[in-house]
C-alpha cells in the first residue's frame, strides 16, 4: 500500500508528546490519603473490610456516584453491585500503605496504625481537604451501609 495520500498534507504529520495530567483520583498520593481518611471515618474503630472500603472509595471517586448512593439510601433494595466498580489499583495502594506501616491487616480488616492515625488527624484538621468527601460522608452517617449490609449485598442477599 502506498503513502501517496501524505502528499495532500502540506506540512506532513508530526507526533509530539504532550503532558497529560492524571486525574486526582488516579494519583497514588490522593488515593493513599483518601483510603487513610476513609478507613478512619467509615467505622468507629478505624478499620474496614475490603468490601466496605471498596464501596466507599467508589462513592467518593465520582460526583455522579453521590446521586446513585442517595437513590440507594431512599430504597435499600435498589443497590445493584454491577453499578459499583472495583478500583483495580486499590489492592496495590493498600499494599503500599502496609509497606509504609500506615495500616495493618487484622482479622481480614484494614486497620490504621498510629502513624496512619496521625495522618488521619492532620487531614481531618484541614477544612479544605476532602471537602466534598467530608460532606458526602456526613450525609451518609447513620445510613444502613454497615459491614453486615454490604457483605449481604456481595453475597447476593
Amino acid at each position: 500500500m502506498s503513502n501517496n495520500y501524505l502528499k495532500f498534507i502540506p506540512n506532513g504529520i508530526t507526533f509530539s508528546e504532550r503532558p497529560i495530567s492524571a486525574l486526582a483520583t488516579q494519583r497514588l498520593a490522593w488515593k493513599a490519603t483518601i483510603i487513610i481518611w476513609l478507613i478512619g471515618n467509615i467505622s468507629r474503630n478505624k478499620s474496614s473490610s475490603l468490601r466496605k472500603l471498596s464501596l466507599f472509595l467508589w462513592i467518593v471517586q465520582n460526583p455522579e456516584n453521590e446521586q446513585l448512593i442517595n437513590e440507594i439510601l431512599r430504597d435499600q433494595n435498589r443497590l445493584v453491585l454491577a453499578s459499583v466498580k472495583f478500583d483495580p489499583t486499590l489492592p496495590r495502594t493498600l499494599s503500599y500503605l502496609k509497606e509504609l506501616k500506615l495500616l495493618e491487616i487484622k482479622n481480614s480488616r484494614y486497620r490504621l496504625t498510629q502513624p496512619g492515625v496521625q495522618i488521619l488527624l492532620a487531614v481531618n484538621a484541614e477544612a479544605e481537604l476532602f471537602k466534598f468527601e467530608k460532606q458526602l460522608l456526613a450525609s451518609l452517617e447513620g445510613s444502613f451501609l454497615t459491614d453486615t449490609y454490604i457483605d449481604s449485598l456481595y453475597r447476593g442477599g
